[in-house]
Order: structure tokens, then sequence, then C-alpha cells
């Protein structure tokens, strides 16, 4: 009976054990999930105003000139 419990007691600590893992696992890939889509929100609003700098010198430019020389 005592083997029993001894034993029990053993898988119930080691399942204790896996799950804490798990839990920092689970807890290091939402930091490292909430990391990469700061960086993509970044990524997208440089890519954003580098787009509309290009604009901006797109529409000051008067292609007019080259066009009609080509």
């Amino acid at each position: 009976m005592v083997l029993r419990y001894a034993q029990a007691e053993k898988k119930n600590l080691e399942l204790e054990e896996r799950c804490r893992r798990a839990e920092q696992q689970l807890q290091q890939w939402s930091c490292e999930r909430e990391m990469a889509v700061t960086k993509y929100h970044a990524l997208k609003a440089e890519n954003s105003r580098a787009a509309q700098c290009l604009e901006a010198q797109v529409s000051t430019h008067d292609f007019s000139a080259t066009l009609c020389a080509a």
C-alpha cells in the first residue's frame, strides 16, 4: 500500500514538473510572439512611410519631359 502511494506521488511530482516546464515554454513563446508582432508593426509602418516618401518624390518630379524625349 505504501509502495503504491510512493509511486503515485512520484508520478504526480513528475507530471507537475512537466506541467511547470510546459507553462514556462508557453510563456516564452508568448513573449517571442509579442516581440515578433511588434517588429512586424514597426516594419509595416516604416514601409508605409517609405512608400509615402516615394510617392511624394514622384509627384513632385516632372516626368513629361522624360516621356516626350523617349
